[in-house]
């Protein structure tokens, strides 16, 4: 399997195929170029199908499953068929136009940048999430039958990704927790197994029993919140380190 790495070397012939994607989430030039094939990921009729034929390279997202995947890949290794590894739509959207020699980036003489802030403020920025309504795209994407957090690890950190919007797990977790609230939907999974536990039991075993579940709930939170912290911190020594 390929990973992102130098620029690709243009395909001089046959095509490509992307499997696993919505086609709006490609430009014209990629989604109406006629070396592209496209197999969505809502339609799904190609799980049982043969790649095309003249195939040269297949790119696939992370919204694929496991089935469908191993299938691909086997075929793929038979036929000789260059198969790129699992990534974002914006990836396979640099390295189709490098493959297919789309708009071809023109190699221009070294520039001197201008003066930008530091390196530590640059992370600092981009990992903030407190924009408002930037989330708002993911509320399509809730399921209200899961836990806040399993929303936030298992599936919309992948979607936020996926459109380009820099965020965080607890940062989603606390944005589900309030659409759950503003919403009127049912209540987190463990807090419904909660409630049915002790309705018939007294309120003040009721009431413990509760704050038990949310202390689970939040240290779940908290050793999310732990992990990336670690992980922001690393990266700024390593900048820190750099720059030094």
């Amino acid at each position: 399997m390929v990973t992102e790495g130098k620029p690709l070397t243009p395909l001089t012939h046959g095509s490509v195929l992307i499997v696993g994607t919505m086609p709006s989430n490609f430009g014209d030039e990629i989604k109406n170029h006629p070396r592209v094939i496209m197999w969505g990921s809502q339609q799904q009729h190609w799980l049982n199908k043969s790649l095309p034929d003249n195939t040269q390279a297949v790119f696939i997202t992370r919204f694929i499953g496991h089935d469908a995947f191993d299938n691909i890949l086997t075929e793929a290794r038979k036929r000789r068929i260059t198969i790129f590894n699992p990534t974002g739509t914006g990836i396979i959207a640099k390295q189709v136009k490098e493959l297919l020699n789309i708009n071809p980036v023109q190699k221009t003489e070294p520039t001197i940048e201008p003066k930008t802030e530091p390196k530590e403020v640059e992370v600092a920025k981009r990992v903030k999430t407190g924009e408002k309504g930037k989330l708002n795209a993911l509320i399509p994407f809730i399921d209200f039958s899961k836990t806040n957090i399993d929303n936030a690890r298992n599936t919309l950190i992948d979607v936020a990704n996926e459109k380009g919007i820099t965020t965080t797990v607890q940062s989603i977790a606390q944005f589900v927790m309030k659409q759950r609230e503003k919403s009127k939907a049912p209540k987190s999974p463990a807090h419904q197994a909660v409630s049915v536990k002790v309705e018939k039991t007294d309120a003040v075993i009721q009431m413990f029993d509760n704050i038990i579940q949310e202390m689970k709930d939040m240290r779940a939170y908290v050793v999310e919140t732990t992990k990336e912290n670690n992980s922001l911190r690393a990266k700024l020594a390593s900048l820190k380190k750099a720059l030094d």
